[in-house]
Parts: structure tokens; sequence; C-alpha cells
């Protein structure tokens, strides 16, 4: 990707480890965590989600 569109793109990185995958709160309110990246996936021109598994 970067190589691609390093010219005219700013690229983050962001990590999941911590992140729950499938965790349902009875609260109803997320984690800050996934909060915070749904903040930046929000605000994004474009978003490319990859796992490992």
């Amino acid at each position: 990707m970067k190589r691609y569109f390093a010219a005219g793109s700013e690229i983050g990185i962001f990590e999941t480890s911590g992140i729950p995958m499938s965790d349902k709160p009875k609260s109803k309110v997320a984690l800050s965590s996934i909060k915070e990246l749904s903040d930046k996936i929000e605000a994004a021109d474009g978003a490319s989600l990859q796992y490992q598994i």
C-alpha cells in the first residue's frame, strides 16, 4: 500500500491484539480502545483491515 499511495496519502497501522473480537458488554458501551479505532476509521477516506488467525 505504501509503495502505491505514499506520495499522496498518510498511512497508519494500528494494533488490534488488545481488542476482544466477540465481546458483548451488558452496558452497550464500547471499550475506549474500540472507540478510538472506530473514530480513526470513520475519519479516514479509506481503510484496509487485515487479520491473521
